[in-house]
């Protein structure tokens, strides 16, 4: 409802010009909470929250998007309780983020940040299945065709990605499966 009320809001306002930035928010459950506020040409965002099998409940998703565009974010979020944020500002161009948190029907209390101040072609991606899982990155501006890759699954995993100011060509992975599991690079 909120989605339609402000597309409406948009098509009242004479002189506004979007240029070609798409969005689109899906949710199937209740309570869940989405937001995605773009600037620029060319981005793409995209939160998901349930299907319509599974809902979902309690769920927090944020696009963020303050750039000279091409920039692909995605957030996809399964059971409940879980919070994601995906920022791609500043320099960044041509960036793709992409997070998916789930369980097995139970997948609570994930979060999952990323954070994309660089670019081109920085590639950024979180998979949490389980609970109480945490992940971030970090990719910082002036960095350019850097990828950063965290999966876990279980439960209380921690893991943190940090590639700095001014990087190129840098490949991050992290791989997690367990329960208590912490790590960094």
């Amino acid at each position: 409802m909120l989605v339609l009320c402000l597309a409406l809001a948009l098509c009242l306002v004479p002189g506004l010009v979007l240029a070609d930035v798409g969005g689109d928010v899906e949710q199937y459950g209740n309570s869940n909470y989405a937001t995605i506020d773009q600037t620029g040409p060319s981005n793409y965002a995209l939160v998901t929250q349930g299907v319509n099998w599974w809902e979902a409940y309690w769920n927090t998703a944020s696009i963020t998007q303050y750039n000279d565009g091409g920039n692909i974010a995605t957030i996809t979020q399964y059971d409940q309780s879980n919070y994601a944020t995906i920022t791609q500002e500043s320099d960044a161009q041509a960036d793709t983020a992409t997070i998916t948190q789930s369980g097995s029907g139970y997948g609570y209390g994930n979060t999952a940040i990323i954070d994309q101040w660089g670019g081109p072609n920085n590639i950024a991606s979180i998979t949490q299945a389980g609970n109480s899982n945490y992940a971030s990155q970090y990719q910082g501006s002036g960095s350019n065709n850097n990828t950063a890759n965290i999966n876990q699954s279980g439960n209380n995993n921690t893991a943190y990605q940090y590639q700095d100011v001014g990087s190129s060509y840098n490949t991050a992975n992290i791989t997690q499966s367990g329960n208590s599991n912490y790590a960094s690079h």
